[in-house]
Formats: structure tokens, C-alpha cells, sequence
């Protein structure tokens, strides 16, 4: 049993591919400082991530608002002018709920202005023109807006109220 194995000629010896001493891998602090950046990356996506989901969200909540907006203009223009005073009983001074959409109130406002100039009120005979007896013009503004589901009366601070507005002209 004197003999020693020995390995082939083509095989060569591991030894030449060892590390110099003293360089033999990394050190555990270098292993904790990789995975802590690792980990603050991955925090980070998942913040992006996160925050774009509410934003995406709430992007789809001011376009339902800007609709039902302008469905209530749509609303009120198939209606006509109305009444040749004010205040008109189409008017919601105060918020609603939306019909049919739940989480959504409306405003509606309803002033008369002068048929020439549309940022000049009408509140008497004779305010625009001399002579003008009656209301001619009506200014309508529809704010809607998304409200918290959590807390009645408040609303959602992610999203916008949308503020939509036009001009009645009496033919």
C-alpha cells in the first residue's frame, strides 16, 4: 500500500487557480453593504410602482367627474333656456349625489349674465343694456366631484373636482 495515486497529464493541478492568501472571497460586510442596496432598489420600485397605481387610479376618477359633468350640461341644454328669471329650478346651490354614479356629487349653478359680455352679471332689468327687460343669458357652471369613501361630506384627496361651464342664450 506504499503507493500514491497520482493524476493524469491532463488534468491540471486546482492549486493554480486559488485565491492569493489573504484574498480568499468576499467579507461579510461587503455582503451586507451589496444587500442593503439591493434592498433600498427594491423598496424604491415598489414605491414607483405603488404611487403610479394611485395616480393611474385617480386619473380614472377625474375623467368619470369631467362626464358626468358634462352630462349634466348636455342635461340642462336639451332643457332650453327655461324661465327668463332666476333663480332657476334647475339649480343644485348645494352638492348632490349623482344619480346612478355612487362616490360622485354635483354642483350646479345657474346666474344670469349679459348676453354682450359673458363676465358681467345680470341681476336687475337694465344692468346690461338699456332697456333690456328681461334675461337673456345664463351662465351655468357644473363642479362635480369624487368623494372619500371613508369619511361623509369629504373628498377624495387624490382627485380633482371637475369645474365645467357654459352659456344658455335665450332665442
Amino acid at each position: 500500500m506504499g503507493k500514491s495515486l497520482s493524476l493524469p497529464k491532463n488534468c491540471r493541478s486546482l492549486t493554480k487557480f486559488a485565491a492569493p492568501p489573504g484574498q480568499a472571497g468576499f467579507s461579510m460586510i461587503e455582503v451586507l453593504i451589496a444587500a442593503v442596496i439591493v434592498a433600498v432598489a427594491i423598496i424604491g420600485l415598489f414605491m414607483m410602482y405603488s404611487t403610479g397605481q394611485a395616480l393611474v387610479q385617480a386619473q380614472g376618477s377625474n375623467r368619470v367627474a369631467v362626464q358626468l359633468a358634462q352630462q349634466r350640461l348636455e342635461e340642462l341644454r336639451a332643457g332650453g333656456f327655461g324661465a327668463a328669471s332666476l333663480p332657476d329650478g334647475r339649480e343644485d346651490t348645494a352638492f348632490v349625489a349623482v344619480p346612478n354614479n355612487p362616490g360622485y356629487e354635483r354642483m350646479t349653478v345657474i346666474s344670469g349674465v349679459c348676453p354682450n359680455d359673458f363676465s358681467t352679471a345680470w341681476a336687475n332689468p337694465g344692468d346690461c343694456t338699456p332697456g333690456q327687460a328681461t334675461l337673456q343669458a345664463k351662465k351655468v357652471v357644473v363642479t362635480v366631484r369624487r368623494i372619500d369613501g371613508q369619511t361623509p361630506g369629504t373628498t377624495d384627496p387624490q382627485t380633482q373636482p371637475a369645474i365645467v361651464q357654459l352659456v344658455l342664450v335665450s332665442r
